[in-house]
């Protein structure tokens, strides 16, 4: 009979790394793959958290409005056009991006508080908005 190792046995406490075993060549796809899947999760909801409709009632819906109306109180005194109207939609999306980026008006200019990306996403809201 073999010895049993005592809570005292050197062996248990040495300072010796341990060898392991490399990863297998079959396990690498699956750990990529896993990874990937990781990371593409972590990207789309941080752009859903991001996205257009999300951007507009952050920053435009105190003035215009939950659905694009203009209809709050800012709305009202500022005699916004509504966003949804054929004159705002028959803009095109170049202009309208001017407009958010640049100000125009009363409106004040969203381009040091909005990337190029959020911007051309509220445009696409603005679209999705139409009457």
């Amino acid at each position: 009979m073999g010895r049993r190792p005592s809570a005292f046995d050197s062996t248990l406490f040495s300072t010796q790394p341990t060898t392991t075993r490399p990863i297998t060549r079959s396990l690498r796809p699956a750990i990529t793959l896993a990874v990937s899947l990781i990371l593409a999760a972590l990207i789309s909801s941080y752009a859903f958290a991001e996205s257009g409709a999300e951007t507009y009632k952050v920053h435009c819906s105190a003035c215009h409005g939950a659905h694009g109306a203009g209809d709050t109180l800012l709305g009202k005194n500022l005699n916004l056009r509504d966003l949804r109207s054929d004159a705002v939609q028959k803009e095109s999306d170049a202009e309208l991006a001017a407009v958010i980026s640049k100000g125009k008006d009363k409106m004040p200019a969203y381009g040091r508080k909005l990337s190029g990306p959020q911007i051309a996403d509220v445009v696409k809201y603005i679209r999705m908005l139409k009457k």
